[in-house]
């Protein structure tokens, strides 16, 4: 039994820094790529590179969702703004500071309302119901889960369907 033991934890740790690796090697090549490409192309990749370091380094996740929103704001480019804030507030909510999040998901929400962008809003839309389990409103919890749902349904996003039950179930877990 204790080989079992040795073999599971040797196999999760050589899949942890396999996985850990290959994450450096796509920061890595994103950072080369900014010096040689478009503001536009830029602020894809420093919303990617918050994503990327939002869990292991909360520092560079926020300075690269701002350089991404300083962008955006510069060039009036208003795609770029709603996911710079949405990045922004997913920092703030890997934070726990729901408040703040809540603020950058709701910019981000009217920016793609405006632009019409139905994925987006509906993630958006997940994002504000995660805020609102969180602070224990329910209520508003699963309102916003379910107008997610409604246009995870409508994109045939399977991933978002997904993730909208989950979140569901969690809330009626909570209740």
């Amino acid at each position: 039994m204790r080989i079992l033991v040795k073999i599971a934890t040797f196999l999760y740790l050589l899949g942890s820094s396999i996985n850990i690796y290959a994450q450096q090697e796509t920061i890595d090549s994103l950072n080369l790529r900014l010096n040689t490409t478009s503001d536009s192309i830029k602020v894809k990749i420093y919303c990617e590179l918050s994503r990327l370091y939002l869990e292991s380094s909360p520092i560079l996740s926020m300075r690269n969702a701002q350089k991404a929103f300083d962008i955006s704001t510069s060039r009036k480019w208003d795609w770029g703004i709603a996911d710079s804030e949405n990045r922004l507030g997913n920092v703030f909510y890997f934070a726990t500071n729901f408040n703040k999040a809540l603020e950058y998901y709701l910019q981000s929400l009217n920016t793609r309302l405006k632009l019409g962008d139905e994925s987006g809003i509906a993630d958006s839309y997940n994002n504000i119901s995660l805020i609102y389990i969180e602070s224990k409103n329910y209520f508003k919890a699963r309102e916003y889960a379910l107008k997610s749902l409604s246009l995870n349904r409508k994109t045939r996003d399977k991933q978002g369907i997904a993730v909208n039950y989950n979140n569901l179930s969690i809330i009626a877990l909570m209740k």
